[in-house]
């Protein structure tokens, strides 16, 4: 259940991720099923988070059809959530001790490419939906959390390898406006979505 307490809203503030980053927050960015962090905000949580970004990669892996094929089965990513726990190796190299949320809110990202297999961007509307859908995935799992659950590893993304004991308490999420780069959809609508899933919810969320 999804009771309602203080009101929600987003926050602005600059997000970096430093040592000083509160350790359990969680750190929030739109991807796509390519297995790649490669561009904007994705690609400087790849460089800080490396081990993060091989467990990234291992999900997509893991939901395609055959080992040949280079994008995971569309319904096996679009419209999900993925909570990357902090990761050993990270901080052994210095790096906070963070959560990564991956919401999968497009299949593919740019021009399609036939030839490598490469699907294109999905249009706006596909893309809103689908983030939809990965917002409410992402509350569930935090609201599970936040219970002392443990996910149920399967359609849900956070798998038993999430303890509640690392996240931050009362949560906090920070986030770039995460679909109006390299996605094109306008931040306001995606807002618009975030204070939808997320009414009613008792973190914080800061935007950058």
């Amino acid at each position: 259940m999804m009771a309602p307490s203080t009101k929600f809203t987003l926050e602005t503030c600059p997000i970096a991720l430093t040592p000083a980053t509160p350790k359990g927050a969680i750190i929030l960015h739109a991807v796509s099923g390519s297995g790649v962090w490669g561009k904007g905000v994705a690609s400087e949580i790849g460089a800080a988070l490396p081990a993060a970004n091989i467990e990234y990669t291992s999900f997509c892996d893991k939901n395609k059809s055959s080992s040949s094929e280079a994008y995971p089965a569309r319904d096996g990513v679009t419209g999900r959530a993925l909570l990357i726990p902090p990761q050993a190796q990270d901080a052994a190299q210095g790096a906070p001790e963070v959560f990564v949320a991956c919401l999968f809110t497009s299949y593919g990202s740019g021009i399609a490419d036939a030839d490598r297999g490469k699907p294109p961007l999905d249009v706006r509307d596909v893309i809103l939906a689908q983030t939809r859908q990965a917002l409410r995935d992402l509350r569930l799992q935090l609201d599970d959390l936040a219970g002392g659950g443990g996910g149920d590893g399967g359609r849900r993304s956070v798998g038993s390898s999430v303890k509640t004991a690392g996240l931050a308490s009362p949560p906090v999420i920070y986030s770039p406006k995460f679909n109006s780069g390299a996605f094109h959809v306008p931040w306001e609508q995606t807002a618009a979505l975030v204070e939808e899933a997320f009414a009613g919810w008792d973190g914080k969320w800061s935007v950058a």
